[in-house]
């Protein structure tokens, strides 16, 4: 099998090939957060969703090769972005075509899981929640991450930042306690 080039030079691919290597975990979350969902329950929506993003890098190869890391990851930010919103509308886009399942009967979830005012109300709590997570101070913000989001485990947690399995629990308790304060029970946000 013939391996494609893309107009790369060997050293051009293998500088993409590195990045790609040290950024694709980071893509994969952050395309989860920006959806919010897990990464354990979308893996598979996160794996295309970040190929998507990697044709996108080939495509525009200019914005990558021989760039400062903080232009590629500006970058490969937006293309996230852009991604991510494409499918968001490309996903609402088929959601309201059918209001009903083949037999007639409207999806099982519930009156407020249907229809435009359902996924526009579910889409308004999960940026509500995205908010108050990315307000969140470092490293309580990526601990919440790789707790709700990769679903690791406390004691995973722990080895990853160096901390006690205690500790990360008391640090996802007080995180949790400030996202509920700030988005409130109901899922509205608290000015």
């Amino acid at each position: 099998m013939r391996k494609e080039s893309y107009g790369l030079s060997e050293a051009e691919r293998n500088d993409l090939a590195a990045f790609y290597e040290t950024t694709r975990d980071r893509t994969a979350a952050m395309i989860c957060r920006l959806l919010g969902v897990s990464f354990a329950e979308h893996r598979a929506l996160a794996e295309d969703l970040t190929q998507e993003v990697w044709l996108k890098v080939i495509r525009y190869k200019s914005r990558f090769i021989g760039q400062p890391e903080e232009l590629r990851w500006g970058s490969l930010v937006m293309m996230i972005h852009n991604v991510v919103s494409n499918y968001r509308r490309h996903a609402a886009k088929i959601r309201f075509t059918s209001y009903e399942d083949e037999d007639g009967e409207p999806p099982p979830g519930g009156e407020e899981d249907t229809g435009p005012e359902g996924v526009l109300l579910r889409e308004e709590r999960a940026e509500a929640v995205r908010r108050a997570v990315d307000a969140l101070p470092s490293p309580a913000r990526e601990i919440v991450i790789e707790r709700y989001y990769f679903e690791r485990s406390y004691a995973e947690i722990g080895a990853m930042f160096g901390i006690k399995r205690a500790t990360v629990g008391t640090i996802l308790h007080r995180s949790l306690e400030k996202i509920g304060k700030e988005i409130g029970e109901d899922g509205e946000e608290n000015e």
